[in-house]
């Protein structure tokens, strides 16, 4: 004589599936239109539209290493929107750190048309070592700009 099994019924194995399906559905949905929300809050503020009139350049860098160690370079702002550039980057390639210089000669203010000519006092240590220097505006810093240490002439 054969025994039969107790055990659990196909139709209520049927519904309990499904209902953990709907369960982990809704779940993830709720999760995913969290963090869709979170990220679009973060672009939107992150991405000013008044960011996109400022056309931000630099060029002439140079590095006079005789006497006070100057690194001269010229900014331009080309755009319809002011620039007010907060830091000025100068990194070494063998060092960890970064040295931050704020010009003597200059207020931080980039008016739009304005070409500015940029003197650094720069430790005579790091002479033969800049690896970047980064300008970075203060109201629109995803607009930052790098000059790698290989396109900065030296002179002595």
């Amino acid at each position: 004589m054969m025994r039969k099994r107790a055990g659990v019924s196909p139709l209520i194995a049927a519904v309990l599936l499904i209902a953990f399906t709907l369960a982990i559905g809704g779940f993830l949905s709720t999760w995913l239109q969290d963090m869709a929300r979170t990220q679009t809050e973060a672009a939107s503020q992150n991405a000013d539209a008044g960011c996109a009139y400022m056309n931000f350049n630099s060029r002439n860098a140079t590095l006079n290493a005789s006497g006070k160690s100057m690194l001269v370079l010229t900014l331009e702002n080309s755009g319809t929107k002011n620039a007010l550039v907060s830091t000025i980057r100068v990194t070494g390639e063998n060092l960890n750190s970064t040295v931050f210089s704020h010009p003597s000669n200059f207020t931080g203010t980039l008016n739009s048309g304005d070409e500015v000519m940029v003197g650094l006092a720069i430790n005579r240590t790091w002479i033969d070592s800049i690896a970047t220097i980064r300008i970075i505006p203060a109201d629109c810093p995803q607009t930052a700009i790098s000059i790698k240490g290989s396109e900065v002439a030296h002179y002595t």
